[in-house]
């Protein structure tokens, strides 16, 4: 009866989806952040009224190449508040 109840509670566990395990503390990050992020060069800090977002100051519709992501692209550190699994 012992080994049925380990099964059962095995199976129970295994069909769980992993999200259920997630942290539930939200993470925030804010482009604008420039002590957090770092714009590419065609990249800039706009502001309408209370709302700050990040634009581009270039008039291409072009996906990123290897010789332009560096000035398309802004990178971010985060800092997780302790290990686990989040959801992004």
């Amino acid at each position: 009866m012992n080994i049925q109840h380990a099964l059962l509670r095995a199976a129970l566990f295994a069909s769980v989806p992993i999200a259920t395990y997630a942290q539930t503390q939200a993470v925030y990050l804010e482009a604008e952040d420039v002590v957090h992020c770092t714009l590419g060069s065609t990249m800039s800090i706009g502001n309408d009224g209370a709302i700050g977002y990040v634009t581009t100051t270039k008039d291409d519709t072009g996906a990123p190449t290897d010789a332009n992501r560096a000035e398309k692209v802004a990178s971010c550190s985060v800092t997780f508040p302790e290990a686990g699994n989040y959801e992004l």
